[in-house]
C-alpha cells in the first residue's frame, strides 16, 4: 500500500519551473506608425459602420427578451389587481338601483 501511494506522489509532484527570464528593450522607440490613406479610413469607417448595425440588432433582441420577461410579470400583476377588484365589489355586496316605481319626487 504505501508503495501506491509513492507512486501516485510522483505521478502528481509538481514540475520545477525555471525561473522566468525577463527581456528589457527599452532603449529602442517603436517604429513610427504610417499615416492611413483615405481608403482605409473609408474602410475601417465601413467596418465599424456595420458593427453598429449589429449591435443595434442585438440592443433591439434584448429589448423584447427584457420585455417578454418583465411584461408576463406587469401584465399579471394588472390582472391580478383587477381580479382583487372584482373580488372586493363581490364582497361588498350588489349595488341597487332604483326601479321605475321608487323615484325622488
Amino acid at each position: 500500500m504505501p508503495e501506491e501511494l509513492e507512486n501516485l506522489a510522483m505521478v502528481f509532484a509538481p514540475k520545477p519551473e525555471e525561473p522566468l527570464q525577463v527581456v528589457v528593450d527599452a532603449s529602442r522607440p517603436a517604429p513610427p506608425i504610417e499615416p492611413l490613406l483615405p481608403e482605409q479610413i473609408q474602410a475601417h469607417d465601413a467596418v465599424f459602420a456595420d458593427q453598429q448595425h449589429e449591435a443595434d440588432a442585438v440592443a433591439n433582441l434584448l429589448g423584447l427578451w427584457t420585455f417578454g420577461v418583465l411584461g408576463a410579470d406587469l401584465v399579471g400583476d394588472e390582472f391580478r389587481q383587477a381580479a382583487e377588484d372584482k373580488r372586493d365589489q363581490r364582497q361588498a355586496g350588489p349595488k341597487l338601483r332604483p326601479g321605475p316605481d321608487t323615484r325622488d319626487d
